[in-house]
């Protein structure tokens, strides 16, 4: 027999209501709890490690899912981390263009000015050395006497942006 809701009286129709309005939370709650990690170990506890039951199986699929939408969501925020360095470095990279641009077409650019340049843009760290660097690229060693190291000398380093040190990381 089915019942028809024109059938109920108001106030027995209002209990139908609900009641059905409970179940269906109720329904909702144990759904959700299938889904969590606990829930599912739980239900392969209940299922006494049947693997080739298509609930073990959906459970797996459901754990595969979450682990690649986890790598997706690193992958997504690691993307955008490296856009917004992006939009930096082309800021700066813009703005130095932008200062040797200021002296053409008539004007002349020196290596003292490029050097600014660079340094205002951080494309270039000031560093200061009382030893010869060493490293490549770098003519410090050639450049200073050793008294001059003592005392301390500036040493012009290339920021990650130039030596293209910040692209190769993952």
């Amino acid at each position: 027999m089915t019942l028809n809701a024109s059938e109920l009286d108001p106030i027995e129709l209002a209990r139908f209501r609900e009641w059905k309005a409970v179940q269906d939370e109720q329904q909702r709650t144990r759904g959700a709890y299938c889904l969590t990690p606990e829930g599912r170990a739980e239900i392969r506890k209940a299922w006494k490690g049947d693997d080739g039951s298509w609930l073990i199986v959906l459970l797996n699929e459901v754990e595969r899912l979450e682990t690649t939408q986890r790598k997706f969501g690193q992958l997504q925020e690691e993307l955008f981390r490296r856009a917004e360095s992006a939009e930096k470095d082309a800021v700066r990279l813009r703005k130095f263009a932008g200062l040797v641009m200021d002296s053409w077409p008539v004007g002349d650019v020196d290596g003292a000015s490029l050097a600014l340049y660079a340094i205002k843009c951080g494309l270039l760290t000031p560093t200061t050395r009382t030893e010869p660097c060493r490293e490549e690229g770098c003519a410090c060693a050639e450049y200073y006497t050793g008294d001059e190291f003592a005392a301390g000398i500036v040493c012009y380093r290339k920021t990650e942006l130039l030596t293209g040190e910040k692209l190769a990381t993952p």
